[in-house]
């Protein structure tokens, strides 16, 4: 896999800049703790699938997927901190039936997602367009898109790896191939209720492609030991839009 190179700068808050230089690589063992950390920002609490299953296949999917990290400078004899940072994670799981069977922890997210599909709008159209395209059903080949990052960063830090996606995609067996991606995002209800803030904001130019979207509430314990209602996203497109997306995001301001 190519590397995907940008370069980020951050200020602290006594004005001191530190400078980051980002790379995209493939998963590998060494990163199995930062991509835990960004499972458990990316899945409920509540969700029963295992993270560190999910983290082990990840890294053994090593073809497909990229992880952003600080490049670490040889020269260099000090290790930073920053450098055992996983800054994003890219990656598709499929959810055809042939993984399904395969792997349990793949079972246990499909579980998972058709659960809170079921539960979020049992009986409109959206749900049973989306728990259609869960199971695979007709000529559909599902997958779950992941693409987390570290909440201060902005997207076009995964950009690259997510329109490399479609070329990684040909190294899996045909059978596993998706045609379709199902994509759960972070969201948080405004004061008065009637606006959703997601909190990857690029989500919402994405729902503009979406096909099938539900939403769906659970309750989650913030870091000052209070709860929040913390509405999750999901959502159904056609993997062949990934192209479309990306240009619609370069276009946001």
């Amino acid at each position: 896999m190519s590397s995907k190179k940008s370069k980020r700068s951050e200020e602290s808050p006594d004005e001191d800049v530190i400078e980051l230089d980002l790379e995209g690589f493939s998963p590998q063992l060494e990163d199995r703790d930062g991509i835990i950390q960004l499972l458990r920002q990316h899945m409920p609490k509540d969700s029963n699938v295992s993270l560190g299953e999910l983290a082990d296949y990840i890294i053994n999917q090593s073809s497909v997927g990229t992880v952003v990290k600080n490049t670490v400078n040889e020269a260099d004899a000090a290790k930073d901190d920053d450098d055992e940072i996983i800054f994003s994670l890219t990656t598709v799981i499929s959810l055809s039936v042939p993984t399904v069977a395969r792997s349990s922890v793949v079972s246990e997210i499909r579980t998972f997602l058709s659960s809170c599909i079921s539960r979020a709008e049992p009986s409109s159209s959206d749900s049973k367009i989306l728990l259609k395209v869960l199971m695979g059903q007709a000529s559909e080949k599902p997958g779950l898109l992941i693409n987390e990052r570290l909440v201060n960063l902005p997207p076009a830090v995964a950009a690259e790896a997510v329109a490399v996606l479609p070329q990684e995609i040909l190294t899996l067996p045909e059978e596993e191939r998706p045609t379709h991606l199902i994509l759960m995002t972070r969201a948080v209800k405004s004061k008065d209720a009637d606006e959703l803030i997601y909190i990857q904001p690029e989500m919402e130019i994405v729902r503009k492609v979406a096909f099938a979207v539900v939403e769906a509430e659970s309750m989650d314990v913030a870091v000052d030991g209070e709860s929040e209602t913390i509405t999750y996203v999901i959502m159904a497109i056609e993997f062949s839009s990934i192209p479309e997306i990306l240009d619609l995001l370069a276009a946001s301001p």
